[in-house]
């Protein structure tokens, strides 16, 4: 079965995102299909599976699955267990404009079709936040702020926190590290922070980090602070001093230069240049 973004949407044709909640009984499956748009989603009770391209993962309660156009796949609940599923689907052209905006090069893009159909296992503080923001954007439904607010929430928080649930996945205290370590107030002395929240040493979290993240825990941050620091630049009228201070650079020079570095502009270019569709 191949679902396309224009019948799902028929109804509202002006939204970028479409929301939907679903609630599977014990060995229900949806049937197996594939579509011309990016979605999302996010398991909040119960167990089952995801089938994508001849793979089966397990799912639980806080797992989160990413779906790149034209992955074949269905879902299941346990025989055991209900299932309770928040779906967001991603209309093409926006899909392709985050792509355009925040991510780089095709290894960075989470839905590199490469990659197939992620499974991934968030904590629980960012499964409550996103549930909190769905609910806003279903109130408020025919608001594109809302729909973009949702949207760089999942960006920032689910894409810089998560690993895959496979052999190699990080342990708790470094996914509930790095999930706080999102909040700018540990930018300034984030190596610090990193071991008083953890209370681990230097060395562990830095060997953490490489083994599971393939990035030493300074190039991590410099991501974060990226991320944020675009964020900032279009959402704010505020200076590109301010917002170099803000994400932890002492020296707006070094902003500079990390920040051409990652997105091929200057900070001023990329606020001139691009805008939140």
């Amino acid at each position: 079965m191949q679902l396309f973004w224009d019948d799902i949407c028929e109804h509202s044709p002006g939204n970028m995102l479409r929301c939907a909640q679903g609630y599977y009984t014990p060995g229900y499956r949806f049937q197996q299909h594939y579509h011309d748009f990016a979605e999302f989603f996010l398991i909040t009770e119960g167990e089952g599976y995801h089938y994508c391209d001849g793979h089966r993962s397990p799912l639980r309660a806080s797992s989160c699955c990413f779906i790149h156009p034209d992955c074949e796949h269905s879902l299941t609940a346990s025989e055991e267990s209900s299932m309770s599923i928040i779906n967001v689907a991603i209309a093409p052209q926006l899909w392709t404009h985050i792509h355009d905006l925040y991510f780089d090069t095709a290894q960075d893009w989470f839905w590199s079709r490469s990659k197939g159909c992620s499974v991934h296992h968030v904590p629980e503080q960012a499964r409550r936040s996103f549930m909190d923001a769905v609910t806003e954007l279903e109130q408020d439904h025919s608001s594109r702020l809302a729909e973009d607010a949702l949207l760089l929430h999942f960006i920032n928080t689910f894409t810089t926190t998560t690993t895959q649930t496979n052999s190699n996945k990080a342990p708790q205290w470094l996914q509930e590290l790095l999930l706080t370590m999102n909040e700018p107030k540990y930018f300034q002395d984030s190596m610090e922070a990193m071991v008083r929240l953890s209370e681990k040493s230097r060395e562990h979290i830095n060997r953490s980090i490489r083994t599971y993240y393939q990035q030493t825990a300074t190039e991590y941050m410099n991501g974060l602070r990226m991320r944020y620091s675009c964020r900032r630049l279009l959402e704010s009228t505020d200076s590109i001093m301010k917002i170099a201070l803000d994400c932890g650079f002492e020296s707006q020079a070094h902003f500079f230069r990390l920040f051409k570095k990652t997105h091929h502009c200057t900070p001023r270019q990329f606020r001139m240049t691009r805008k939140v569709l």
